[in-house]
């Protein structure tokens, strides 16, 4: 009796395990076709949560090296310009502008904000608050404001 018993259960573990697995497997056919109707980023944003940080890291990475090995090699002038816009475009895109422009330019800019604007500077950028620290001639500049 025990024996059938635990034959019975063994079976029963197995037919879940077969059942869960064929779950898993509809969910995987319906996540693939999902995958292969999507039209734009916002529709493959969802796929995201399959990467830890690293491997997303690393995705980008081959991607990037790829793009500048390609600009190397190619002769023809067109696939060096596509290369070169997809470079620059993700720079512009992912450098904040103050780690863009050098000191000086972002001093001259600082220079003609009115004080009222200072408060809002660290939501824009912790380098800012550098920059306007580190620049004694705009410091003055800002306290004669204060005084007006």
């Amino acid at each position: 009796m025990n024996l059938k018993k635990s034959l019975q259960i063994s079976i029963d573990k197995k037919k879940k395990k077969m059942s869960s697995f064929t779950q898993l497997f509809q969910m995987y056919k319906q996540i693939l076709h999902q995958l292969n109707k999507a039209q734009n980023l916002q529709e493959l944003t969802r796929f995201i949560v399959l990467f830890d940080l690293e491997e997303l890291k690393e995705i980008i990475r081959n991607k990037l090296n790829v793009e500048i090995e390609k600009g190397q090699t190619s002769e023809r002038n067109i696939d060096f310009f596509s290369v070169q816009n997809k470079i620059r475009h993700t720079y512009l895109c992912t450098i904040s502008f103050d780690q863009i422009l050098p000191t000086t330019v972002l001093s001259h800019i600082l220079s003609f904000l009115d004080r009222c604007s200072f408060a809002d500077l660290p939501i824009l950028s912790r380098s800012f608050w550098r920059t306007f620290s580190l620049n004694t001639i705009l410091f003055k500049k800002v306290k004669k404001k204060k005084k007006k």
